[in-house]
């Protein structure tokens, strides 16, 4: 697009350029006919004088030895540094284009050489590099295509031994950088960048198979120079080293050979600092190390070059600036480690190098903080990173190994395969009826399938061929010997139509969409030939199985390994970076407090490691052998249990989670044709399931102690942060793991089904997020438990042993964790359930507990702390889940044995709701947030939802005569209260979702609650004038003065309002006739239009983006559209509405209705506004609008702003400025210097839609220069006769509403 407002003489300045532009293409178009006029006629003749015969017949001499010396050739001088100067970039490529085409265009061969020898001479003078380093592979090429044997491969090891090609060339370059080094040289033309990528794409050139023969090559010399000057140089660095990967990696290309990759490999790469080196750095590095292995493979010599290679590696992976080189170099490592054909041989070096330089950076750490961190995390991921590849690699040994009773299973497996829902695989063999049903997990492999089904398999042809013989033959064919055989796979899979070939052996079951009861079809595999070819990786089940010497998750599990992660877990956890100064600067501050948050996050790192390695057998073990005499409990749990350690308590707490954890098979049932699949299971007899509920280590742990030695670490406080101290991330797990494992042995064993859910596998989900229920649970007991509370029971052992413990107020203080919680940990939290899971425990306790021993209720209410606890549970909690499960746990507590005798419980609820009721104001005051705010992370903030669902749950469960004999509650004078309350509220309550006021809809719902127990307000006046403030809070309309009426505008608000006036007329005869009459009023025919017969308001409700619309009238869309635009310009609407309306003005019904539909447009509730009367009102050629009729938009647009503008001067000087324009009609002569521009106004401008990416793109279309020649020239004005000439269009000054 051309000009604009404010930039006339820019529009004239590219006129002139584009003028003195045609009359150089018009001059050289003239003279192309006759190519001997480029050269001057005067030239002295010389020894060498060529004569060249054109079309013409005509004869012209040129004198070859000076086509290349300056005022002898017009283009060649254009392109020359020192005259390029003054044209602009455009010319001069134009220039260069048409110089390469007329000199390829000679079929003499000596016209081009000494173009070549001009190029070259630049080269050694220092001048014109660029051009004629672009001009020299063009006409080196041009000498292939005529065919004869001066061929390109001639041509160029001609300039190199007469010319020395590449010696000036490197000179050039050498001299170059000097003085870019210097200072001395200045980017008038290009870029050093773009100086630099010519270079290189010359040697390209020049060197692949087109452009010389192989055995043209730099010397390494040459590739020193061309290091030294490019690489080390920081702004094309990574060109440079882009072009050698280019040599390394193509084959078209032959710059250099074995000795010279050998030499960049050993001497120029280890140069490269690790720590800056780039992506291409590091490709470029791992082909010139698969080089070198390949080139020293034969000879013993090769380990060094490998070894060299691959500590250059290892500081790459380690220490680089950039994440994604170091994630590439720990993948190559990780891949050369498990992939080599050396096996797993290497695997101890590997061990020790990592936590090598974990232990050196861990020593550093105080010294330089961040980089110590840095190397810690690759170091870290590389472990990772390397398990993950290796348990993915082996997992069919290791999945062999397991169902033979030596498995290697990670510790975190261990936990979580108890608490994930198993897959049912059914497996049939082929020509057998026998079927077989494996439990896998999601996460497992392909892999671990097949190990599963080969083992079945084999013991079903076992079993087979001894009962019955006539089956040996198709014994033979089974699998013999170890495998792998002749066979590419142990066993044939086929499930949903495709084959599950070994190539699948390192997926998962969750990625190829495995579903529960999936039917797998086996049958012996066929013979096929192996795979062949270097890099080609063979299947999981095809390797050999691994050594387990050489297995990285045993090596690491030995001494000093094992101890140096634990040391860097805990130096890492209690890392805070140095500070010299007492009063730091915000700066300093932030980069100490992120250093702090980093070394956390690590230390999570370090225990994710720690969850992948099996679990510490000697721990195991020592936990296995618990003893029930109790002579050897005191040193036992001592050393096993040790406390100041959180991290290693932790550890140990897991290892008694996973042993005293029972099977999840006891939450089976029989259900008939699950047995059928395999009526070997244990889990079909009720007395199994019986038998299985008694862990007999759980018994051991018990009675040896271990639940005592549980208690006292809990009430010592040791878990909990000292005063004015915040909670760590490692006191928050450790205690929630602590308090899991209490409920655990608590848990009396008849109530196991019971509590599974709440203790054993909780995750934190709601029951309704439940996708499916255990395989076999009846759906029946789920529903007999929603009708009451059912609460387990605990063990007396664990009641005698807290009996006199101050266990109630340690439950009490952990189950608000935010005091002194810093801001970093609760964000660092956010994917861990810690804080929900300590939550969760205590209150389960405390309400287990309370129902099994009334005096916990009576502590409660005895506790001077009852009344801020439950403030801080019920509202100031900001995480919403935790605060929902403490509030949960609260109601549960406050009702447990209310059918009882006890009159304890009683009074406990009373008392709970009256201490509720005092945070009213406090809930009242917390205001609503915009949910679209926090669409992205988690809210963290204090709500009051959950507050006033457990005082509505607690009032709902009041017995009247309980009420009416205490003082504690007053319930008409709560009536009275919050009636007053939801009057004086302010209306913060928006329809459209994003703002929704909880304590609106909390008041209502309180207020439902205590009306249903029918106190006299609700028979009173001022009960029913209360009743008619409800019916307002639904069905006030928006007015001038309160235009933000009704108060009630979201769903859950209006809910509630509906529940309450239910409530409100519910017995009383006086209430329910006069909302009966306040209802039938609203739909008398005087107070609104007549509805459709089909009337349904929630499909007439405006659309959640607040936007409403303009019904279709038949053929209106030309209107909607119209409107729709003027409307949504802030300018243009403000103008319409602040117009004022007379009599005289013209157009004023118009008028009214524009303001009219504007007014709709903004404030209506409504899904659209009916446009009929503006179609009845409006007039377009003296005719109205005819609603079935379609119109052209832009005649109906200019006809409505023409309207707009004879309504006032106001209105007219508005739709001047928001659609007027000025474009510009230039038409500039090529044969002479005359120039013609018209300029007119416009309101509208029609722009091509089709093909066009967008509206610039349309605007760029109106504006393209069209020529005019031949019988379309133009006839200049001034000359008064017919040239050619280019036509544009211009845009002067564009409209404000673009």
């Amino acid at each position: 697009m051309a000009d604009f407002d404010g930039e006339e003489s820019g529009c004239e300045e590219e006129l002139v350029q584009i003028n003195s532009h045609a009359e150089l293409t018009s001059h050289l178009q003239q003279h192309l006919p006759n190519l001997a006029s480029i050269y001057h006629e005067h030239l002295s003749q010389g020894p060498s004088v060529h004569k060249h015969q054109y079309n013409s017949n005509a004869v012209m001499d040129i004198n070859l030895d000076n086509v290349c010396k300056k005022g002898n050739t017009l283009l060649w001088d254009l392109v020359q540094d020192e005259d390029a100067v003054h044209l602009s970039e455009g010319l001069i490529n134009e220039a260069e284009k048409l110089l390469c085409s007329l000199v390829c265009w000679f079929t003499d061969r000596q016209i081009r050489m000494r173009f070549i020898e001009g190029c070259l001479e630049n080269l050694a003078n220092n001048r014109s590099v660029v051009v004629s380093l672009r001009l020299l592979p063009k006409l080196f090429g041009t000498f292939q295509q005529f065919g004869s044997s001066y061929d390109t491969h001639w041509i160029t090891m001609w300039a190199e031994k007469e010319l020395n090609m590449m010696k000036l060339f490197f000179d050039n370059l050498v001299h170059y950088i000097q003085s870019i080094r210097d200072g001395r040289h200045k980017h008038v033309l290009y870029s050093h960048s773009a100086e630099v990528q010519v270079r290189l794409q010359f040697l390209t050139c020049v060197f692949s198979t087109l452009g010389s023969p192989d055995h043209f090559r730099l010397s390494l010399e040459q590739v020193d120079i061309l290091w030294h000057c490019l690489v080390e140089d920081l702004e094309c660095y990574d060109d440079a080293l882009h072009w050698f990967l280019n040599q390394v990696r193509s084959k078209d290309q032959h710059a250099m050979g074995m000795e010279t990759y050998k030499h960049l490999f050993l001497e120029k790469m280890p140069q490269l600092k690790p720590e800056t080196i780039s992506m291409t750095g590091l490709n470029l590095f791992q082909h010139l190390c698969n080089l070198a292995r390949l080139a020293t493979s034969a000879y013993d010599g090769g380990s060094n070059s490998e070894l060299c290679g691959m500590d250059q590696f290892w500081g790459i992976a380690l220490r680089a600036h950039s994440g994604d080189v170091s994630r590439a170099a720990i993948q190559y490592i990780n891949s050369y480690y498990i992939n080599g054909k050396t096996g797993l041989e290497k695997e101890h070096e590997f061990i020790s190098k990592c936590m090598e330089s974990l232990m050196i950076a861990s020593g550093n750490l105080e010294q330089d903080a961040q980089s110590s961190l840095t190397i810690i995390e690759r170091g870290l991921l590389m472990l990772k990173t390397h398990l993950e590849a290796f348990r993915r690699r082996f997992a069919y040994h290791l999945r062999q190994w397991q169902i033979e009773g030596t498995g290697i299973s990670s510790h975190l497996k261990a936990l979580n395969d108890k608490q994930s829902l198993p897959l049912r695989i059914v497996c049939q063999p082929a020509g057998l009826p026998d079927k077989m049903t494996i439990e896998m997990y999601p996460s497992d492999q392909v892999a671990d399938l097949r190990a599963e089904v080969t083992h079945w398999y084999e013991n079903l042809q076992k079993d087979q061929l001894n009962q019955q013989p006539q089956l040996q033959e198709f014994g033979q064919s089974s699998r013999k010997g170890d495998f792998p055989g002749g066979l590419m796979g142990p066993v044939r899979m086929i499930s949903s139509g495709h084959e599950l070939t070994t190539d699948y052996d390192e997926k998962t079951l969750h990625e190829l969409g495995f579903k529960d009861m999936q039917m797998v079809f086996v049958s012996l595999g066929a013979p096929r030939r192996e795979r062949k070819g270097e890099g080609v990786q063979l299947p999981a089940s095809c390797l050999p199985p691994p050594q387990k010497e050489n297995i990285p998750m045993l090596l690491l599990l030995q001494e000093p390994h094992l101890t140096t992660l634990f040391d860097l877990l805990e130096m890492l956890a209690s890392f805070k970076p140095p500070s010299g100064e007492m009063n730091l600067e915000d700066v300093e501050s932030a980069r100490c407090e992120e250093l702090h948050l980093h070394a956390e996050n690590l230390s999570r790192r370090v225990w994710e490691l720690l969850m992948l390695l099996p679990t510490c057998p000697n721990m195991l073990q020592a936990f296995q052998n618990v003893s029930e005499e109790q002579g050897n409990d005191g040193p036992c749990w001592k050393d096993l249990l040790r406390i100041k350690s959180a991290h290693k308590l932790l550890y140990a707490l897991e290892i008694i989670e996973a042993l005293g954890k029972p099977n999840r098979r006891i939450r089976r049932e029989s259900t008939g044709s699950y047995s059928d699949l395999y009526p070997d299971s244990d889990d079909s007899s009720e007395d199994q399931i019986e038998n299985s509920k008694k862990n007999t280590w759980s018994c051991k742990f018990v009675a040896s102690g271990g639940l005592q030695q549980l208690i006292e670490i809990f009430n010592s406080g040791i878990l909990e942060p000292k005063e004015h101290e915040s909670w760590t991330v490692w006191q928050l797990d450790c205690l929630a793991c602590l308090l899991k494992l209490i409920c655990q042995f608590a848990v009396d064993p008849a109530d196991l089904d019971l509590a599974y859910h709440d203790v054993f596998a909780w995750s934190g989900l709601a029951e309704s997020h439940r996708k499916r229920a255990w395989p076999g649970k009846s759906r029946k007991s789920g529903a007999d438990h929603s009708k009451g509370l059912h609460i387990p029971r605990l063990t007396e052992v664990f009641l005698v042993l807290v009996q006199g413990t101050c266990m109630i107020q340690r439950l009490m203080s952990v189950a608000y964790t935010y005091d002194n919680l810093a801001q970093r940990v609760l964000k660092a939290q956010s994917d861990h359930r810690s804080r929900h899971e300590v939550t969760h425990y205590s209150m389960w306790l405390l309400v287990s507990w309370a129902h099994c021993c009334s005096l916990v209720k009576s502590s409660l209410a005895d506790s001077d702390n009852l009344q801020d606890w439950l403030k801080k549970l019920t509202l100031l909690i900001p995480e919403t889940a935790v605060r929902h499960e403490s509030c949960n746990g609260l109601y549960k507590l406050s009702l447990s044995g209310l059918d009882g005798g006890d009159s304890i419980n009683r009074s406990f609820l009373l008392l709970a709701a009256s201490t509720l009721l005092k945070f009213l104001p406090d809930a009242q005051a917390l205001k609503p947030i915009r949910v679209e705010d926090y669409e992205e992370e988690t809210i963290l903030r204090p709500g009051c939802k959950e507050y006033f669902w457990l005082l509505c749950k607690l009032i709902d469960n009041i017995h009247v005569k309980d009420a009416s004999q205490t003082t504690l509650l007053d319930l008409d004078a709560l009536a009275r209260h919050l009636a007053d309350c939801i009057r004086s509220r302010e209306i913060m309550d928006y329809q459209d979702g994003n703002i929704e006021d909880d304590g609106m809809t909390g008041l209502l719902r309180l207020a439902t609650s205590v009306i249903k127990h029918k106190p006299p307000f609700k028979f009173s006046r001022e009960g029913q004038e209360f009743l008619r403030d409800v019916f307002n809070l639904l069905f006030m309309l928006p007015s001038l003065k309160d235009r933000r009426q009704p108060k009630c505008k979201s769903h859950s608000s209006r809910a509630a309002a509906y529940d309450l006036l239910v409530e409100m007329v519910k017995g009383s005869v006086e209430n329910y006739r006069l909302l009966h009459n306040w209802v039938m009023a609203q739909h008398m025919q005087s107070s609104h239009a007549p509805y459709k017969w089909d009337y349904w308001p929630h499909d007439d409700v405006r659309a959640e983006c607040r936007f409403v619309g303009l019904t279709n009238l038949g053929a209106t869309c030309y209107l909607a559209s119209t409107i729709q635009q003027l409307y949504m310009i802030p300018a243009a609407r403000q103008a319409i509405f602040t117009a004022k309306y007379s009599d005289d003005i013209k157009h004023k019904t118009t008028l009214l209705e524009l303001q009219k539909m504007f007014t709709y447009l903004m404030e209506s509730e409504c899904k659209a506004y009916n446009p009929r009367p503006f179609c009845k009102t409006y007039t377009m050629d003296k005719q109205p609008l005819n609603t079935g009729e379609q119109k052209d938009m832009t005649e109906f647009f200019t006809d409505l702003i023409t309207k707009i503008e004879e309504m006032s001067p106001e209105l007219k000087n508005t739709v001047k400025s928001l659609f007027g324009g000025v474009i510009t009609n230039n038409v500039v002569s090529l044969d002479c210097e005359h120039v013609s521009q018209t300029a007119e106004e416009f309101y509208t401008v029609r722009c091509q839609v089709a093909d066009m990416k967008n509206i610039y793109e349309s605007l760029d279309e109106v504006t393209i220069k069209d020529t005019l020649e031949g019988d379309n020239m133009y006839t200049c004005s001034q000359c008064g006769k017919k040239v050619r000439a280019e036509k544009r269009a211009c845009f002067l000054r564009n409209c404000q509403g673009y």
